[in-house]
């Protein structure tokens, strides 16, 4: 591997209808054959993206907005919160916007949600979710979100957690992401060149979200 190509997903790799064009793959096998890797850094967690990593292969894998990271399927950073930091931040979302707050949760295990039982997220790439009330919520998870209907909850809910970054997630009305401030996309990237034998210089990024910039920022093309 000469250099990392590093795609965002959702509105850079993939089209509106959430798929990848053929000419994209194409160039994905191009630009391997030229002696690149090929990665893939996404919000998603890793559950929902699989279809795409079955389809592209990467050699390197962020996911959750960068709380997993891994090389060759081997994880070399991982930055989420311990049980009992999960259980703190449920509890700041439900006193500022409501007990019955619609809450979503990405694990090691897998992807976890407290809607109404009846109703299954419609993507067959969320087909896995698993329910949960969150009430005696004991994993370690990666990523948190919340439907935070006002921007004066946001605010409330970004003071109450100052170790959290906390953000809209682009297309997605109301629907907040909540992280470790320390889980970026960014900060996955140096245990990622130490892995891959490159220095940063060597990491063209690609991405179009809030979440992306100091990504590509740090590398050497974006």
């Amino acid at each position: 591997m000469n250099r990392l190509l590093l795609f965002d997903l959702d509105g850079t790799l993939l089209r509106p209808d959430k798929t990848i064009s053929p000419v994209n793959l194409q160039a994905l096998d191009d630009c391997r054959r030229a002696g690149c890797g090929i990665g893939i850094a996404t919000a998603r967690y890793a559950g929902s993206a699989q279809a795409y990593v079955c389809q592209v292969q990467p050699d390197v894998l962020i996911t959750s907005c960068g709380a997993l990271a891994q090389v060759q399927g081997k994880t070399v950073y991982q930055d989420g919160f311990a049980p009992g930091d999960v259980q703190r931040v449920f509890a700041c979302i439900r006193h500022i916007c409501g007990a019955e707050t619609e809450m979503t949760v990405d694990t090691l295990q897998g992807h976890f949600w407290n809607y109404d039982r009846n109703q299954r997220p419609p993507d067959p790439a969320w087909a896995k979710s698993i329910w949960s009330d969150f009430r005696n919520f004991s994993l370690y998870a990666l990523k948190i979100c919340a439907q935070v209907p006002t921007d004066k909850q946001v605010k409330a809910l970004q003071a109450a957690l100052p170790d959290c970054d906390i953000r809209c997630f682009s297309g997605e009305e109301n629907w907040h992401k909540i992280t470790k401030s320390t889980a970026t996309k960014a900060n996955a990237l140096a245990p990622i060149c130490a892995a891959c034998g490159l220095t940063i210089d060597r990491i063209t990024a690609f991405g179009d979200d809030f979440a992306d910039l100091e990504m590509l920022r740090l590398a050497g093309t974006a």
